[in-house]
């Protein structure tokens, strides 16, 4: 999934879930996800952006000027309470920067496949400051998630 919204540029969004599809259990579109993917921002000013799931969870990350952040990785922590599909399934995430906005589909993934498994998020997991890559300086980008994952969330 490849995407421009305003000055950033979105690159394989998609949702890895704890959702259980491949371990056994039941997949749920309830279960904690995690976003993974890259914004690269073309502009010469910070950028925040929010993206929403359709089941109210969002996540807000901030760009730095003409840098890229990558999300799921070790360095970023991008959790939500509910992934808002099971795995295999596609589900909407609207991204919004300023006065722009896009729907887009992405795939809610699992750790069913082995370069998957690292990011499946835990169900008491928490963001992270983000270290952006590029020209920026570090420890100008942040992620701060509005809702909270919960600890009582089952597998």
């Amino acid at each position: 999934m490849q995407s421009t919204v305003g000055p950033l540029e979105v690159n394989d969004l998609a949702i890895v879930s704890a959702g259980g599809a491949g371990t056994g259990s039941t997949p749920s579109a309830d279960a904690p996800g995690r976003f993974t993917g890259s914004f690269y921002n073309t502009s010469s000013s910070p950028v925040t952006a929010t993206l929403s799931t359709q089941s109210s969870n969002s996540v807000d990350v901030t760009v730095p000027p003409n840098a890229q952040v990558l999300l799921g990785d070790d360095r970023s922590v991008s959790d939500l309470t509910s992934s808002g599909a099971v795995p295999g399934a596609m589900t909407t995430v609207k991204i919004q920067s300023g006065s722009s906005s896009q729907d887009v589909l992405v795939p809610v993934l699992d750790g069913t496949l082995a370069q998957y498994r690292q990011y499946v998020p835990t169900p008491s997991a928490t963001a992270s400051p983000v270290k952006p890559t590029g020209s920026a300086s570090p420890g100008t980008a942040t992620l701060t998630p509005t809702a909270t994952p919960s600890a009582s969330a089952t597998r």
